[in-house]
């Protein structure tokens, strides 16, 4: 009988096995890069987005204050 037990280790093909230490650097990739003018693009889509609302949320909190104030007078 030449059943290989789970405990066995396979049998030698000549070729070398990697290690952990290759399996972990083939695994590293180069980070991937983005064109410049993309950082541009969202900073003013950022601007473009929150500047209004930001705006209508002074308003209202200047508006409140101001209400309050002529009540105390």
């Amino acid at each position: 009988m030449s059943a290989a037990s789970p405990r066995q280790s396979p049998p030698a093909t000549g070729a070398p096995t990697p290690s952990l230490q290759d399996a972990g650097e083939k695994l590293v990739s180069k980070p991937k890069t983005y064109p410049f003018w993309l950082g541009g693009a969202a900073a003013s889509w950022a601007a473009v987005c929150t500047h209004p609302l930001d705006l209508a949320k002074v308003y209202v909190q200047a508006r409140t204050a101001l209400d309050n104030l002529s009540v105390a007078f």
